[in-house]
């Protein structure tokens, strides 16, 4: 060996076995959907991963196509997520307005299987799992009764059910769906017969979208939602009112957290057990009529700044109550159809007047 063989500085690697490609574009997300008898409503949230950082994006929108209106959302890669979601958008332009359920299931599968030959079969890639994509499909027909949500898991499709749960964390977070849609429902058979609200579909979602937010490091961001009528076109809802169902849920979900343990442990006197489920009535009955006066006023300033403000008073607002406004004191007041008056004392600012 030569005498300084052993001084010379090792050489420089610049490749290895070991060495590790940048992260691609990732939707680590979560995506739902849960029937109502409206029809049905859709959830997603809107954190993607790039290089190892968090950046938001929308995964849910309503897209007009023609004679279909389609809301899609995927977990995976999100080159080919958007890929794929841009293709089934292409090829639902050109569909007939009177295409069964199963004509259209065909159709996706179509465009899948074409996807998977043409895109993901090419697509550069170390490992099979970077180009695995999971999506939820809702296709709502124009001017016809009716709707389809379709689950596709890698080159598989399949109708979902009264709900679905796709994406990262899925199978922790659907004990909990279970619990909570089969507890607002009428089972017969295995079956929901009695569906929930939109409303209430959209509070469900809401409420395993926080618990999911607050659990996974993956999960985050606003939540998207578009509610998908039977009879109607689809509408996302405002991520405004959004905000304020996730804090109107939280907030309960607290005020229920302490009654959970009271209610079994029967070592509890009946008595004192009376007392802690009045103080319940009393605490969950006092938010309600806040947080209707709040947003009673928040709906008022909103309108009364700008008449064309798109307002869904309905997530709001007990049914069957109208809103009123004086223009002069700002003085709000919710009117129930039958019964008394709440008027709500805060003011609203008004509008300079054009001289």
């Amino acid at each position: 060996m030569l005498h300084n063989a052993r001084h010379k500085p090792r050489p420089h690697v610049l490749f290895s076995s070991n060495f590790t490609r940048l992260e691609k574009r990732k939707r680590v997300t979560l995506i739902a959907a849960f029937r109502c008898y409206e029809g049905a409503v859709l959830c997603a949230d809107t954190m993607e991963t790039v290089e190892g950082f968090n950046m938001p994006v929308h995964k849910l929108e309503a897209k007009d196509c023609g004679n279909y209106w389609l809301a899609i959302a995927g977990s995976g890669n999100s080159d080919l997520i958007d890929g794929f979601a841009y293709a089934l958008e292409l090829d639902i332009a050109g569909w007939p307005p009177t295409a069964e359920e199963k004509i259209i299931g065909a159709r996706i599968k179509n465009v899948l299987i074409e996807f998977h030959r043409d895109e993901i079969d090419c697509y550069p890639a170390d490992i099979r799992d970077e180009t695995r994509s999971n999506f939820l499909v809702c296709i709502k027909p124009k001017g016809r009764i009716g709707l389809s949500i379709w689950e596709l898991r890698g080159s598989t499709i399949k109708p979902a059910g009264d709900y679905s749960l796709m994406g990262i964390g899925a199978t922790l977070y659907m004990h909990e769906l279970r619990k909570l849609f089969n507890a607002n429902n009428e089972i017969k058979a295995g079956k929901a017969v009695n569906r929930f609200n939109r409303i209430k579909a959209l509070l469900l979602g809401i409420h395993l979208f926080s618990l999911a937010k607050g659990t996974s490091t993956y999960i985050g961001g606003d939540t998207d939602a578009v509610f998908v009528y039977d009879d109607k076109d689809m509408q996302p809802v405002d991520p405004h009112d959004i905000r304020i169902l996730e804090a109107r849920v939280s907030k309960f979900d607290e005020v229920i957290a302490d009654i959970v343990l009271q209610c079994p442990d029967i070592t509890t006197q009946d008595v004192e057990l009376a007392g802690y489920l009045q103080n319940f009535t009393d605490n969950v009955m006092g938010l309600r009529k806040a947080f209707a006066q709040e947003a009673a006023t928040s709906i008022a300033k909103r309108i009364y700044r700008s008449a064309d403000s798109l307002v869904d008073a309905h997530l709001h607002i007990p049914k069957d109550t109208t809103i009123t406004v004086n223009t002069t004191t700002g003085e709000v007041v919710i009117r129930p159809i039958r019964g008394p008056a709440t008027k709500v004392k805060r003011k609203i600012k008004q509008k300079p007047r054009k001289q």
